[in-house]
């Protein structure tokens, strides 16, 4: 398998995370600094990493996910009703965006390529976030609460459908806890 896919990710993530702290002007030049520090990885691998990063943080649609009142790798733990009993959930969220009247949580992943379909979601993801989505409910009683997948290689903002959160959520209900 090729380690540049898996750097990739990681490398991406770490930009998202940062990134959105910095003010407009410096984020380039951020960038730029933090990716000159790695020389095992090819230049022209920054440079599409780099890319691919301000893609989204400049993406019109996606501005309000990194914008004030955001934040980047927010911990959220507790147990919740539409959970399993005895199911404490320990969730580090990539990024998590909270409002007077809503809460939105997101969740990057770098597969490539990325499904262009909620319903071909992995179950997996799908039960992570339904479960997020359950915890956070709990703690923002409330506030209208909507998952997404941003997947970085696009970039593409995937909200995920509120019926398709509700099955995966009943087969994670379903899970024997041990």
């Amino acid at each position: 398998s090729d380690p540049n896919v898996f750097r990739r990710g990681n490398l991406t993530h770490k930009l998202l995370e940062i990134l959105p702290e910095i003010p407009l002007a410096k984020r380039r030049e951020t960038a730029r600094k933090m990716l000159s520090g790695y020389n095992d990885v090819p230049e022209d691998l920054k440079a599409q990493i780099s890319d691919e990063v301000f893609t989204v943080l400049e993406h019109p649609n996606f501005a309000h996910i990194f914008a004030h009142g955001s934040r980047a790798e927010v911990s959220l733990a507790g147990s919740a009703k539409g959970l399993p009993e005895g199911l404490y959930l320990n969730a580090q969220i990539d990024r998590l965006c909270v409002t007077e009247t809503e809460v939105i949580i997101v969740d990057y992943k770098s597969n490539r390529p990325p499904p262009t379909n909620p319903e071909d979601v992995s179950d997996l993801y799908l039960g992570q976030m339904a479960a997020y989505r359950e915890l956070a409910r709990e703690i923002y009683p409330g506030r209208a609460v909507s998952c997404a997948l941003l997947w970085t290689d696009g970039p593409d903002l995937m909200v995920l459908p509120e019926s398709l959160l509700d099955s995966a959520l009943r087969k994670v209900a379903a899970l024997p806890i041990s």
